[in-house]
C-alpha cells in the first residue's frame, strides 16, 4: 500500500517469485493472484476490475504466466542462487527482466487485441507505444529481484540447509517446516 507513490516497483513480482521458488505450485500460484488483486482493492483499484474488465482477463493471466514461468525455472533458480556470486546477481536480474518481458508483451497484446484494428502494423505501433513503460518497469524489475528477491531467497536458503542434512538445492514444504521450526529454537 506504501509504495503507491512509487510506480512499478515490483514488489508484486519478487513476491511472486519467492513463491513459485518457496512454496509448492498450486499455494503459489494461489498466492500469486491473491496478491494482485488484493493490491488492486487496497489501492482502491476495485471499482475498475468491472469497468475495465477486458484488460484485467490480460493483466491477471501475465501474472499467471509470470508465475508459470518462475515455476519452470524453479529449479534453474535453485542452482544459480547459491550465494552473493557474481551468476546469482544475474541470475536474478536476468528472471526479473524475463518476468517483465513476458507480462508487458501479453499486456501490450492485450491492448492491441481490445482496442486497436488487428493488423500487425497497429500491433508494432502498440508495442513501440509501450516501450518506454516497459523500459521503467525493466530497470524496476531488475533492481527489485536483485537488491530485494535475492537476499530473501539466499536468506531462506541458508535457513532451509541449515535444518536440513539433505543437499539438495530445491526447496520443499519440508524443508521450510523445518527450518522455521530450527530458528524458533535458536
Amino acid at each position: 500500500y506504501y509504495l503507491a507513490a512509487l510506480p512499478n516497483v515490483e514488489t508484486l513480482m519478487v513476491a511472486g517469485w519467492l513463491a513459485m521458488v518457496l512454496l509448492p505450485p498450486g499455494r503459489a500460484i494461489g498466492l500469486f493472484i491473491g496478491l494482485y488483486w488484493a493490491s488492486n482493492w487496497a489501492l482502491g483499484f476495485h471499482h475498475l476490475l468491472w469497468s475495465l474488465g477486458g484488460i484485467y482477463l490480460f493483466t491477471y493471466s501475465g501474472f499467471l504466466f509470470v508465475a508459470l514461468a518462475a515455476w519452470a525455472l524453479r529449479r534453474h533458480a535453485s542452482k544459480n542462487l547459491d550465494g552473493f556470486t557474481g551468476r546469482a546477481v544475474l541470475s536474478s536480474a536476468a528472471y526479473g527482466a524475463l518476468f517483465v518481458a513476458i507480462f508487458d508483451t501479453w499486456t501490450n497484446f492485450g491492448v492491441f487485441w481490445l482496442w486497436y484494428p488487428h493488423s500487425w502494423a497497429y500491433l508494432l505501433q502498440v508495442l513501440i507505444q509501450g516501450a518506454p513503460f516497459a523500459l521503467l518497469h525493466l530497470s524496476s524489475a531488475v533492481s527489485s529481484f536483485t537488491l530485494v528477491g535475492l537476499p530473501l531467497v539466499l536468506g531462506v536458503h541458508r535457513l532451509l540447509h541449515r535444518s536440513s542434512d539433505q543437499t539438495s538445492p530445491i526447496f520443499t514444504t519440508q524443508k521450510i517446516r523445518l527450518a522455521l521450526a530450527s530458528y524458533r529454537r535458536d
